[in-house]
């Protein structure tokens, strides 16, 4: 909470918490996408969501390296 000209104590996180996190973060990588404005909006109104779309990415990947 913060309260103009008083100064709060944030707790510190914990060193377990940080390692556990770290070790769900490095399963995964992680892609940030930046859209033009407005492409959500054109997706959802013929349907399709952000999850859809890369959905049909990783299903080209996977057909490429096939062919491959």
């Amino acid at each position: 909470m913060y309260t103009k000209g008083m100064k709060t104590k944030q707790k510190k996180t914990p060193e377990y918490l940080r390692k556990a996190v770290d070790r769900y973060r490095s399963k995964y990588d992680v892609i940030s996408l930046r859209l033009p404005a407005g492409t959500v909006e054109r997706m959802n109104k013929v349907g399709m969501t952000p999850k859809m779309r890369v959905d049909v990415l990783l299903d080209a990947l996977e057909r490429m390296e096939k062919d491959a």
